[in-house]
Parts: C-alpha cells; structure tokens; sequence
C-alpha cells in the first residue's frame, strides 16, 4: 500500500468536509470505505473515478464521471483524434 500512495500525484487530507461528504455518500447507499474513496477523489478534484463494483456504479451521484475500467478505455478511445 505504501508503494502505491507513493506513486500518488494527490492526495486528500481526512478533513471535517471531507468526512461530512462521505457520510453524505453513505447515505445514499455507499459503502463506509467507497464513500470515502469517492469523497477523497472529489477533494482531489479528479475527473473520474473507474470501479468494478456495479453496486457502487448504480448508486454513486456526485461531479465525479464513475465507470468501469473497461467502459472508460472504449470511451478514451473513441475521443481520440
């Protein structure tokens, strides 16, 4: 795990806004640590957020665009010039 946060460009303090987010993602049906995955990447101002969990994919609404890895290669792809 620490090779892989050491490979991170970002990274997202566990602040009160932060935590108030995800709560606000459990709510709705998250996960305790999905919520915290997608309040973490929305602090960091990603674009997109890629899963393999259909449940997270269905329930997530947020700025984030959350697909499957294999959706957002094919639409990569076909932006391409």
């Amino acid at each position: 795990m620490e090779k892989c946060l050491g490979l991170a460009s970002h990274s997202s303090a566990l602040s009160p806004a932060l935590k108030a987010r995800a709560l606000e993602l459990e709510a709705i049906g998250l996960k305790p640590v999905d919520a915290l995955h997608a309040a973490a990447a929305e602090t960091a101002q990603c674009s997109h957020l890629l899963t393999c969990d259909d449940r997270f994919l269905k329930r997530y609404t947020g700025p984030l665009t959350a697909l499957n890895p294999a959706d957002f290669v094919v639409q990569y792809f076909q932006q391409a010039p």
